[in-house]
């Protein structure tokens, strides 16, 4: 995997299980791979609950804080 970073977004609603931060993950595929793909997921730093497989940040922040508080 390549493009791999984890960092804080100020978007993000904190966990609705525990209240902990959620991390941001981006990975993309290798340049020159003939098959090329995304991945963006959203990981609580305490619990680690998360929502995975959202193509990107965007979709992976709109799907974290989707929720009834």
């Amino acid at each position: 995997m390549t493009g791999s970073d984890q960092n804080d977004a100020p978007d993000l609603k904190p966990c609705p299980f525990c209240g902990g931060t959620a991390r941001i993950y981006h990975n993309t595929s290798p340049p020159g791979n003939s098959c090329e793909w995304h991945l963006a997921s959203i990981v609580c730093s305490g619990c680690e609950i998360g929502v995975y497989q959202e193509v990107t940040p965007e979709e992976a922040i709109s799907a974290w804080n989707r929720r009834v508080n």
